[in-house]
């Protein structure tokens, strides 16, 4: 299972069927590992995703839907791998008479912003924490705005970051998906992480972020990305955290998979590691050049798409009224089978 990794022992596999988009055996699973991990400490969950894979954005409801199911007392928190301050982003230049009272930041994003990777999902998540209270906040560090994925040191918080663990980048375009920038991003999410904690009294916190963060990443010449080293991971530093424990969950794919893993990873975040398997890879991303209407049908083909993970499921996977009442979009294919929602495809920048 983890290619290369030397010691796999004793992480858990849960597996969804692959005839089958029913995750309710999987959610049972992790609802019995997550009550198995809460101790007396918060539980911060980190799920890992390929931005565009519509299963990957689900994680974190599964989640936060097992958490629940695991003790229905537990105050849960949601933290999201976008700019800290992105309330004041979308909020920004808006029309005072527009913006009804105080928003909270899944409001606001529910109302204001348009993601590129699989947006149908990702409102269905933050539509979920609405509906049942659970506070959201953005975590990473600031992007700058012109969106060249370079870290935005005019930003306080993060320039503040940069003089502490960074001085000799202070002014220098620091790349966010490089392995400087990945480091400095994970130390902000640490620190945003236990803040959300801290101010929310959760005793879950679930957090989704890209696959190096999770565990580090092994170079890959034919991506031309890492390596990342584990020691420097989100993953490593919550687990070594004193204030917080940590469990570590993805599903695996050939653009995040085990096999991505360094061979160095500390054998104890390997013990806090659970891994899915069988979960659909269809991707969905809405190109800013698309046309309009194709976005459209993108759009309808994801909502179609969660509609039928909901039905495989008995109802179990919770679907926003949105996606319930998209124009629907019916797929040529046997009932009990994953459908083939047709290509996605991802807006590489």
């Amino acid at each position: 299972m983890f290619a290369g990794v030397s010691d796999p022992e004793g992480v858990p596999l849960v597996s969804v069927s692959e005839e089958s988009h029913d995750i309710r055996p999987a959610m049972g699973e992790l609802a019995e590992l997550i009550r198995d991990r809460k101790g007396s400490k918060p539980l911060v969950i980190l799920t890992g995703e390929v931005h565009d894979v519509a299963t990957h954005v689900l994680l974190p409801q599964i989640a936060m839907q097992s958490a629940r199911a695991a003790n229905p007392d537990f105050k849960i928190a949601h933290g999201i791998e976008r700019s800290h301050n992105l309330l004041d982003l979308l909020l920004r230049d808006r029309d005072p008479r527009e913006v009804a009272g105080e928003l909270s930041l899944a409001q606001a994003y529910m109302m204001y912003e348009h993601p590129q990777g699989a947006p149908v999902t990702r409102r269905n998540v933050m539509d979920y924490c609405i509906r049942h209270g659970i506070p959201v906040q953005a975590v990473d560090t600031a992007g700058s705005p012109d969106g060249d994925g370079y870290l935005d040191q005019r930003e306080p918080s993060t320039r503040a970051l940069v003089s502490l663990h960074a001085p000799e980048l202070l002014d220098t375009e620091i790349p966010g998906g490089k392995a400087e920038g990945i480091r400095l991003r994970n130390i902000m999410a640490l620190n945003r992480i236990k803040t959300l904690i801290s101010e929310s009294g959760a005793d879950v916190c679930v957090v989704p972020y890209g696959g190096a963060h999770l565990l580090g990443w092994k170079y890959m010449a034919d991506m031309d990305e890492g390596p990342f080293p584990s020691e420097d991971s989100l993953g490593k530093l919550l687990h070594d955290d004193p204030d917080v424990d940590v469990m570590i969950l993805f599903s695996n794919h050939p653009k995040f998979g085990t096999e991505k893993i360094p061979e160095d990873v500390d054998a104890g975040l390997l013990g806090e590691t659970v891994v899915i398997d069988g979960l659909s890879p269809q991707n969905f991303w809405q190109k800013p050049e698309n046309a309009a209407e194709v976005n459209a049908d993108l759009g309808l083909k994801e909502g179609a798409f969660l509609r039928e993970m909901a039905r495989q499921s008995g109802g179990a996977l919770e679907i926003s009224d949105e996606v319930q009442h998209m124009a629907a979009y019916e797929p040529d294919v046997i009932v009990d089978s994953p459908a083939d929602w047709g290509e996605g495809r991802r807006y590489e920048t």
